[in-house]
């Protein structure tokens, strides 16, 4: 049992409790960063400067004044009025519209303008002849041109005009053709970027009249279109043809080396060379600073002069030749194939054709 100290005790205990322990009060919740954009005062309009540097500097704190207050009819009207200062400080027109968000358009790339592929040469500059007058002698003409008398008959059995001597020396060329003619043939120094810059040729399609042709601005002597489908081109009127070149350019289709040995390749596999060749009849007419090129099945012309395509081609050339006889008519020349950059399955003259007709065009410059 429980003595009378041990009920004085629970009953002291009781009338006198102990005290708690003390409990902080859980600390103040942080309060929420304001999303609100403080607002900056727009600087005050200030007098205007004469400096337009001066002036674009104060245009463009404007702008970012308005985009920060988010007024962005003030922030496109500051973008504006910066855009004119700037045209004035360049130079430019001014009114261009600038706009928040406005995308740039690009620019259009210039057109890249075509490579005339002349003939192979290592050397830029050429000494162009002109036809050798009969009766001339060869050593008279060996001795303007400084060659050998062998050198000079066969440029005086040649005929036409013709590129004789290539050289990186365009004094000594030009000494060479001042020496010709004095001697009575003409000749000029020419060089490969003077021949590249008349242009590419236009190919003649058909023709409507003998003074007037349909032209396109395509390379159609390189792959031939069929006849029957050939582009209808621009009307050209002749105006009045300075030069008339024809000839003939050949074209040679190459076979692959398809067999893995050499001795395969000898006993078996058929000549590089023999996948055929042909010659296509071609007649440039120089008129008003272009050449115009009608090449045999690529042109129709049936509403001038009726035939075969070579055939009709041989009579409009004697036709024009009649209706401008100030033209000068070229010798016929036939232009061998040649390799193609680029392409190891077939050869053509196309090259030596271009250089051949430009020259002709370069010798009365």
């Amino acid at each position: 049992m429980t003595g009378k100290g041990g009920v004085d005790a629970i009953k002291k205990a009781l009338s006198d409790p102990a005290p708690l322990p003390r409990v902080d009060a859980p600390p103040p919740r942080p309060e929420a960063p304001s999303t609100e954009v403080p607002r900056t005062e727009a600087p005050r309009p200030e007098a205007a400067s004469s400096d337009p540097l001066e002036q674009l500097a104060l245009l463009v704190t404007r702008a970012r004044a308005s985009r920060d207050q988010g007024d962005m009819v003030a922030y496109a009207r500051a973008l504006e009025a910066a855009a004119e200062t700037l045209a004035r400080l360049r130079g430019e027109p001014a009114g261009v519209n600038v706009s928040p968000g406005a995308s740039e358009v690009p620019l259009p790339e210039p057109e890249r303008p075509r490579v005339v592929r002349l003939g192979p040469s290592r050397l830029p500059y050429a000494l162009v002849m002109g036809e050798v007058p009969p009766g001339m002698e060869t050593a008279v003409l060996a001795s303007a041109l400084g060659v050998d008398l062998a050198t000079a008959r066969a440029a005086t059995l040649a005929g036409g005009t013709r590129i004789v001597i290539r050289s990186g020396d365009r004094p000594d060329l030009a000494a060479r053709a001042t020496r010709l003619s004095a001697a009575g043939v003409t000749a000029s120094v020419a060089d490969r970027d003077t021949l590249s810059a008349m242009g590419m040729a236009l190919a003649v399609t058909g023709a409507d009249s003998l003074d007037v042709l349909r032209v396109v601005e395509a390379e159609l002597w390189i792959s031939p279109p069929d006849p029957g489908n050939l582009p209808r081109g621009e009307p050209w009127v002749l105006a009045a043809p300075t030069h008339l070149v024809p000839g003939e350019v050949e074209l040679r289709r190459l076979r692959a080396d398809v067999e893995d040995s050499r001795w395969q390749r000898k006993h078996y596999a058929a000549a590089k060379g023999a996948g055929g060749e042909t010659r296509l009849a071609v007649l440039d007419i120089h008129d008003g600073g272009r050449i115009l090129r009608l090449v045999e099945g690529a042109c129709e012309l049936g509403n001038v002069q009726p035939g075969s395509s070579r055939v009709a081609m041989k009579a409009l050339l004697e036709r024009l030749s009649a209706r401008w006889p100030s033209a000068r008519v070229e010798p016929r020349r036939v232009c061998a194939a040649q390799p193609v950059p680029g392409d190891n399955l077939r050869e053509d003259g196309w090259g030596a054709w271009e250089e051949h007709s430009r020259a002709v065009a370069a010798l009365q410059r």
